[in-house]
């Protein structure tokens, strides 16, 4: 599937939105640990409501990140932009359309015709 800009804004999004999540469910976990009894052999129990509030912090950024993505600016992409994207999404075998039919021409007015130098084809 071809990359478009709005679509790699969105999977921007996404992705963000996932961290923010794992950073709320790990900071939720830190919170939970520090308030049961200690395990032997775990260490560091002190140290879970620092973290806690460190990832917490860190969520809240990232939730600002989010607020400023979720609305991308709407500048059109130039026609060397959109065909980045679209080669990114294709991978290094994309050729344009009017490339190959050019060279497949050159290729044909070489066989058919006996001609050797097709110009720039």
């Amino acid at each position: 599937m071809p990359i478009t800009a709005e679509g790699a804004d969105l999977e921007i999004v996404r992705k963000v939105n996932d961290i923010i999540e794992q950073y709320e469910a790990a900071a939720r976990q830190l919170r939970e640990l520090s308030r049961k009894p200690q395990v032997d052999g775990i260490t560091g129990y002190h140290e879970f409501p620092s973290l806690a509030e460190e990832y917490e912090n860190r969520a809240q950024k990232y939730r600002e990140v989010a607020r400023l993505l979720r609305d991308p600016p709407k500048t059109p992409l130039s026609p060397n932009q959109e065909d980045a994207l679209l080669r990114l999404s294709l991978g290094t075998n994309y050729e344009p359309a009017a490339v190959a039919v050019a060279s497949r021409a050159g290729e044909v007015a070489k066989q058919t015709l006996g001609i050797q130098n097709v110009g720039c084809l």
